[in-house]
């Protein structure tokens, strides 16, 4: 990069918040979708020119400023914990890390709290705490993730089936637009009329603007916590199961379902399906001990009324309180120490996260199975539910033995989810699209794609946004 434009943006940042070190560069290059989730798409990540990290909002307007006279591309960047490549540099550019904006404010009195973009949703659950109250987004990366982050990709977390998605628990954002100009929405449920702003921001990836500010609503520390964990005769009644919980409206706090074998599932033989797969059905009910409590008593109605097995609280209450253990025992080491050797070698494994019509989980479930059993060099993992009955996960790992081809397993991968589109799908409910989904972009959108590329010409003429990260100008 060049020296001047380095110095133009230190006088801006000031000289430490400015960097062209090549180990800053190579860690701004990926976040942590790994090589192997991002396979032969790695090739397509660009090194950044610089690293620059404002302190404030004007200060990101500064850059933004500077990025439309230079007509230099522009990469926000988070907590660096997403697995599809949503912070992966398509072109050269200069990564706008926010990890400085960091303050946060509890507002009890308007059950809000307003937090800086690069504020940790663990540092923001600390704040809430002493106020006895939390955000009701949690995710595994709950210690790591950043808020604009989260918000950027409309991240899911464990309570997503009662609270909904980070997105739908943002109540006003502050963002910069391309150019330099701060606009900040208000602080009410919806708009007194037209399009809901915060919908351009939450989701898009900071293609449209690079969020700085957001006030998020915020529930009460619940004053009881119900657990229980249920087991099924494989996959397909304990998904009838969850479905008729939502029909009668017994949504719970937790809801965490998967099938596999008894021994990956670390539980005793004897309550199996024709394929010698068992179901567990981890379910919370939080909050108000009269209302938790009548939740639950509903909730075991319903799934008594079936073939079943109560397997008590300790499981569930295991699984709630080891959570964050991914994050905290294998990502958060990597962040400390920066260590992007360790970050690329996450190890083989895939899951799809994917959102179908309630009517086609089952049939695309045995879809995907069959497919699978032709393969020579992967398998099936668990199959399961998060949160709610539409969103579908499958995990997909190596067979024993066998070398990893990672080609194949883009292929693999690619073929899945065509034919989860062929039903409705959408591919990616809880991480977004990144790089590593580009290339389907068009299948799942069609003539609406077309929309979100007009929008994004219309805020973002010079392409300068996280460019490329809705396949504008790339024929796949």
């Amino acid at each position: 990069m060049s020296e001047v434009w380095i110095s133009e943006l230190k006088s801006l940042l000031g000289e430490t918040h400015v960097s062209g070190d090549p180990l800053d560069l190579e860690w701004a290059t990926y976040d942590f979708t790994g090589d192997d989730r991002l396979g032969a798409k790695k090739a397509w990540a660009q090194r950044p020119l610089a690293v620059v990290w404002p302190g404030s909002t004007e200060e990101v307007a500064e850059v933004l400023r500077w990025a439309e006279e230079r007509k230099v591309p522009l990469v926000p960047r988070g907590g660096g914990t997403g697995v599809m490549g949503g912070a992966v540099p398509l072109k050269p550019s200069v990564v706008v890390d926010l990890s400085r904006l960091d303050d946060i404010a509890v507002h009890a009195e308007n059950l809000l709290v307003e937090a800086g973009a690069g504020a940790r949703l663990g540092d923001v659950q600390r704040a809430l705490r002493p106020y006895g109250l939390m955000v009701a987004h949690d995710p595994w990366s709950q210690g790591i993730a950043s808020v604009g982050g989260a918000i950027s990709t409309d991240g899911v977390g464990y309570l997503a089936g009662r609270f909904g998605s980070m997105g739908q628990q943002v109540v006003a954002l502050e963002a910069v637009l391309p150019g330099g100009r701060i606009i900040r929405t208000r602080l009410s449920p919806k708009p007194s009329a037209g399009p809901d702003l915060r919908a351009l921001f939450i989701g898009s990836q900071g293609t449209f603007g690079i969020i700085t500010r957001a006030w998020i609503r915020v529930i009460p520390l619940p004053e009881t916590m119900i657990f229980r964990t249920y087991r099924f005769r494989g996959f397909e009644p304990g998904f009838r199961a969850i479905v008729r919980l939502w029909r009668e409206g017994v949504v719970p706090d937790l809801l965490d379902f998967g099938d596999d074998t008894p021994e990956e599932q670390e539980v005793s033989p004897g309550f199996e399906d024709e394929e010698g797969r068992t179901g567990i059905l981890h379910l919370g009910f939080f909050g108000l001990k009269e209302e938790a409590w009548g939740r639950f008593a509903a909730a075991r109605r319903l799934l008594e009324e079936g073939e079943v097995r109560d397997e008590g609280e300790e499981p569930a209450r295991r699984f709630w309180e080891e959570r964050h253990a991914l994050a905290e025992e294998e990502a958060l080491p990597i962040l400390k120490s920066r260590d992007p050797v360790r970050r690329a070698q996450m190890g083989h494994l895939e899951y799809l996260n994917l959102a179908l019509p309630i009517g086609e989980v089952l049939p695309y479930r045995r879809e995907a199975l069959d497919l699978l059993k032709g393969e020579r060099a992967f398998r099936a993992g668990e199959t399961g539910i998060w949160g709610r009955p539409e969103v579908f996960s499958l995990l997909i790992l190596p067979r024993d033995g066998e070398t990893y081809d990672r080609e194949g397993f883009s292929r693999l991968l690619e073929e899945l989810l065509r034919r989860a589109q062929r039903r409705g799908a959408a591919m990616e409910y809880i991480h977004g699209t990144g790089v590593k989904l580009l290339p389907l972009l068009k299948e799942e959108w069609g003539p609406s794609l077309e929309v979100i590329h007009r929008l994004k010409k219309a805020l973002d003429p010079s392409d300068l946004l996280n460019p490329g990260k809705w396949g504008e100008g790339q024929d796949f």
